[in-house]
């Protein structure tokens, strides 16, 4: 999705309400109980790069869309570092309650917003994003090379984690 093209933007907020409607039905998620989002661009990121959706005319919109129909974790690319945000909507940080008995990760239950993450720098030294200060909805922001390994463990369970590209060692992890 590239959130900014002003001549598809309607056909791009009707395609992806349809779709997320579908997938938020009751019948689906029995079935598929996580809702995933994936986009090459970035929603919120705390990066000035101008494809960021949050710099959009279209992100009040789209955010509202991905808040209605309950999605889970929204991954995106482009840019050139690591982000993790808290649960959020409408630029809000505070939509999460994080088990306080978890000492390995941060284990959000039942958030009322969305997780985003930016796995932008799996091992490219071409560029990188200078002008990056983190916001209030990030938790995360790395600089280091890595990869993220997502695993459903069960209907109730999202276990995401970000690895080092040349070392292995955890960066950062989550629990949903």
């Amino acid at each position: 999705m590239y959130f900014d093209q002003e001549e598809l933007r309607e056909e791009i907020e009707e395609w992806l309400e349809n779709d997320l409607k579908l997938a938020d039905s009751e019948s689906n998620r029995k079935e598929r109980p996580w809702i995933i989002n994936f986009s090459h661009f970035p929603f919120y990121c705390s990066s000035d790069n101008p494809t960021c959706a949050s710099g959009t005319s279209s992100f009040s919109r789209l955010d509202d869309i991905i808040h209605k129909y309950n999605v889970d974790l929204f991954i995106n690319a482009h840019v050139h570092k690591y982000e993790r945000s808290y649960p959020v909507y409408k630029t809000y940080a505070g939509f999460d309650e994080v088990d306080k008995n978890t000492t390995f990760c941060d284990v959000y239950k039942n958030p009322r917003g969305t997780v985003f993450v930016t796995e932008g720098l799996p091992g490219n030294d071409k560029s990188s994003d200078e002008n990056y200060e983190p916001k209030e909805f990030s938790k995360v922001v790395s600089d280091t090379k890595g990869y993220g390994v997502l695993r459903i463990i069960n209907e109730s369970t999202l276990f995401y984690e970000r690895k080092d590209s040349f070392t292995g060692t955890i960066i950062d992890n989550f629990m949903i």
